[in-house]
Order: structure tokens, then C-alpha cells, then sequence
């Protein structure tokens, strides 16, 4: 009888972990704008003017906008004290990326290289939006190692500021990233 306690007690722990250990909620969306040409140079005029992307008067081909969201439910004991009982967080990424127009006639060499571009250019997006489902990540993992509170409004409190100062680090990890990479182009999002 010990024993069958014993692996009860386990599944019910590998349960209960399992749904505390959730993946984010990812969902994908996708933007486009268009681009044409019939060189490389007439491309790459058409994607500065064309770009909807423009950050302190820069433009940029591309952008991944990573929207971080949690939710929390906590226990309340009768003398007040709470604890956080489970974690969802969410990650809503949308891509803003080029596309080239049906109508551009670019020379099969340099449609090859657009296309090298073009996917050099979508995986640099793709590292922005491993940030934000890694602070989504990190925001669950702090929510739920957070200790019994006296209140649930002092437990609150923590929860949401620990989200938040999760959201400042990404916004700075994107920073780094686009710093680091020179905006993609050490990883080949570049044109010639």
C-alpha cells in the first residue's frame, strides 16, 4: 500500500509540474509589403521606399514586434496569506517582412541572391522572436518560484513588476541583437 502511494504521490507531482511547466502561447503573424525591380540597385531602391519599417529616422527592411502577456491565478488561506498556483503567458509576434511583387524582373542570378537575402533576413526576425518567447520563458519561471505573500495584493504586486522588468530586459535584448548583428547583416541579411 506504501508503494502505490508512493507512485500516486509521483504522478500526481509529474502532473502537476507538466501544467506548471506549459510552453508559452506563440501565435504568428505575418506582414508584407511589396518590392520590385529589375536589378538589385532598382530592389534595394524599391525596399527603402517602400519599407513601412522606420525607427529613429532609419529605415529597415524588416521588424518583429513580440508582444509579451502573462496571466497568474493564486490560493488564498483563510488567514490571507497567498501563493501563486499556475502561469500562462502568451507571445503575439507579427512580421513585417518584403515580398517581391509578381511583376518584378529580376535576372535568375540575382533572383538567387534576393533569395538568399530573403531568408538570412527572415531568420535574423526569427532571433527576435526566440527573445520574446525566452522572456515569456522567464516571466513564468519567476511567477511561479515567487514565494508565499502576506496578501494577494503584495503577491500581485511582485508578479506584475517581475513581468515587467522582464519586458525592460527584452526591450534592451533587442537592442544588443540588432547591435551585435548589425541588424542581420553578420548573418547574411545583407544586399550587395
Amino acid at each position: 500500500a506504501a508503494g502505490v502511494k508512493a507512485v500516486l504521490a509521483l504522478l500526481v507531482l509529474l502532473g502537476s509540474s507538466t501544467l506548471l511547466a506549459a510552453e508559452p502561447q506563440v501565435s504568428r503573424h505575418y506582414q508584407y509589403y511589396q518590392a520590385s525591380g529589375d536589378s538589385l540597385a532598382a530592389l534595394q531602391r524599391s525596399l527603402h521606399a517602400n519599407t513601412p519599417v522606420q525607427q529613429n529616422g532609419q529605415r529597415f527592411h524588416a521588424y518583429t514586434d513580440t508582444r509579451v502577456n502573462w496571466r497568474f491565478w493564486w490560493w488564498e488561506e483563510a488567514d490571507g496569506r497567498c501563493r501563486i498556483e499556475r502561469v500562462e503567458t502568451r507571445v503575439d509576434i507579427t512580421f513585417t517582412l518584403p515580398q517581391l511583387s509578381a511583376d518584378s524582373r529580376l535576372p535568375n542570378s540575382e533572383r538567387i541572391v534576393w533569395e538568399r537575402y530573403l531568408a538570412a533576413l527572415t531568420a535574423h526576425e526569427e532571433g527576435h522572436a526566440r527573445l520574446g518567447i525566452d522572456t515569456a520563458r522567464n516571466i513564468q519561471r519567476g511567477i511561479l518560484a515567487l514565494p508565499q505573500m502576506t496578501s494577494c495584493a503584495a503577491l500581485e504586486r511582485s508578479a506584475n513588476s517581475l513581468g515587467e522588468q522582464a519586458l525592460q530586459r527584452l526591450r534592451g535584448a533587442h537592442i544588443d541583437y540588432d547591435r551585435r548583428t548589425g541588424h542581420g547583416a553578420s548573418q547574411g541579411a545583407r544586399l550587395p
